[in-house]
This record gives structure tokens, sequence and C-alpha cells, in this order.
């Protein structure tokens, strides 16, 4: 099955334009280094979120066996991708959190096994990207139940998958949300010992503060370790990547927004007209209208 007729679903972010980028660190120990190739990736957005599951009486177990198979790992692989990131949400991981049992369960690590050894089979790299689709709170002081949780889900997946080949990375958390700077550090830090003390040999990539962008990167103090990587998400121009989008307000609206502006006829554009677009998502076009967004600018 080609990659154009696997469910639209399981790939939210364009390739390109909504790309995780990372970037080398300066302080890799001269132990073997991970040995994914870096250059080509895919995000598997919404693979390991089980709360999208359409048919709530399909057996779970069931499910997970057919969600990810053969035959579309083997596609990305021949579409000439090297390696994929692998959100997983902790309530997937944890189906029973809202009862206050933070228990993981088998049957869904198992279902992680599964897919890595996929991935592993048409020599993909894999990145472990702790995700979650609800903001976790952890600007709490002294440190709370999310934070606490965060630590059992790295201790358990550092520790089964410690002996596994190098074409495994850890992200320890997908764009933390956290905005004072100095207090994501810590975190981060704590993070990256606690998966040291369980397994010294794997990348660890570690996103900065905030939603991870460009800003909060050139603002972020280093990690003190070794095989890390830092990561950073880039959007921008915002109104042209994430046009369509229903998560965010006045957006949705928004759409066959062109890139670059130069030599783009916008009168041919239906969805920029004052009389189709509410005042917010108006203002929202004519920023971009009046900005700059060529590859120069970029």
């Amino acid at each position: 099955m080609g990659l154009k007729k696997m469910g639209l679903q399981k790939y939210v972010y364009a390739t390109v334009c909504t790309i995780c980028l990372v970037l080398l660190s300066s302080c890799w120990s001269q132990a073997t280094p991970s040995q994914i190739n870096f250059s080509k990736g895919l995000n598997l957005a919404h693979w390991f979120f089980l709360p999208i599951v359409a048919d709530e009486k399909m057996e779970t177990t069931a499910y997970l066996q057919k969600w990810m198979t053969s035959d579309e790992v083997r596609s990305i692989a021949r579409a000439g991708f090297n390696h994929v990131r692998l959100p997983i949400d902790p309530d997937f991981l944890q189906p029973n959190w809202a009862k206050g049992d933070f228990k993981i369960q088998a049957d869904r690590l198992e279902a992680i096994d599964r897919a890595i050894a996929l991935i592993e089979s048409e020599n993909l790299g894999v990145i472990l990207d702790l995700h979650p689709t609800r903001r976790l709170q952890l600007e709490s002081q002294p440190y709370g139940a999310d934070y606490q949780n965060i630590e059992t889900i790295w201790k358990t997946l550092s520790d089964r998958y410690r002996k596994n080949s190098k074409m495994i990375a850890y992200e320890i958390l997908n764009e933390p949300l956290v905005e004072n700077s100095a207090l994501w550090h810590d975190i981060a830090q704590r993070l990256v010992a606690l998966i040291r003390q369980v397994d010294a040999s794997h990348t660890v990539i570690v996103p900065a503060h905030g939603a991870s962008g460009v800003g909060e990167l050139l603002g972020f103090k280093p990690i003190s370790g070794d095989r890390l990587l830092y990561t950073f998400h880039f959007y921008d121009p915002l109104v042209f990547t994430h046009q369509g989008a229903t998560w965010l307000e006045n957006y949705a609206s928004l759409k066959n927004i062109p890139y670059p502006l130069e030599g783009s006829p916008t009168e041919r554009i239906p969805s920029v007209g004052r009389s189709q677009l509410s005042p917010e998502a108006q203002k929202l076009w004519e920023g971009y209208r009046t900005s700059s967004a060529n590859r120069a600018q970029l």
C-alpha cells in the first residue's frame, strides 16, 4: 500500500513545512554515537494516540495489532525516508490515568515493541517522542504528578529498549509549553540524568522551553551530558503552514494561501476576500500579505 493510500489522519504534519529539525550537540562523547541518519524523517502523527479510535467496540489489542503494518512501513522506506518520529501519548500507555491509575499497560508496550521491530526491519531509525495530547502541569513547585509520571514513563522505556540497536533515540517531550526557561532546563536535565542512569548509550533529544521554536532554542542553556541532540520546530510563516488548522483560533477559514507571495495572483485566492473571512482571520491574512514571506526572509 503506497503512502498516498495510507490514512491521512496518521500524517497530520507536512513533511516539509512543519518538519522537526535536529541540531547536533557539541558534547558528544567518544563512545559510539547513534547510527540514525537524521537527514530525511517523517513524523508519524497520531499513530499512538489511541483516543482517536473510531470504533469503540473494537477490541483494543486487535486494533493495535493492525495499527501499523509492514506494508505501511515499507512504503515509508521506499519513499526515501531514513527515520521516523513516533509520537507516543502518555495517556496511550496509561489508559486509566483519568481515574488516578498511572500503571503502564503491557499490551500498549507490546504494541510499541511491534512498531519498533517493523521500523527497524526496513533499516529506518526511530525517534520515540513523548507527545501528550493534553497540556501537562509541569510548572508547579515542587514538581507534581505529571512530572513524576514522565519520570516513570522514561524509566520504563529506557530500560525496555536500552539493549536495542542504536537506531532508536529518545525525545524527552514534545513542545513542553513551560515558558520559564530555567525551570524547563531543570526538568530536562533531570530527565536526561534519569535516562542515563538506565541507558548510557542511546541518543537523547532535548527541546527548548515553550513551543520549542528557534528563539527558545537560541536562549536555552545547554544540558550537561553526552549523546544529546537539540530540536526546534519551525512553522514560519504560520499563516501559510497552518492555513485550515482547526486547532488554532481563526486559522480554519484560511485556505489557498500561497507561498511565496511574489508572483502569486492574490485575486485568484478564494478565501482572502473580506466577505469570506472573519475580522480576526482577515487581520491574519493582511499581516501575512504585507510581510516578506520568501526564501530570503527564511
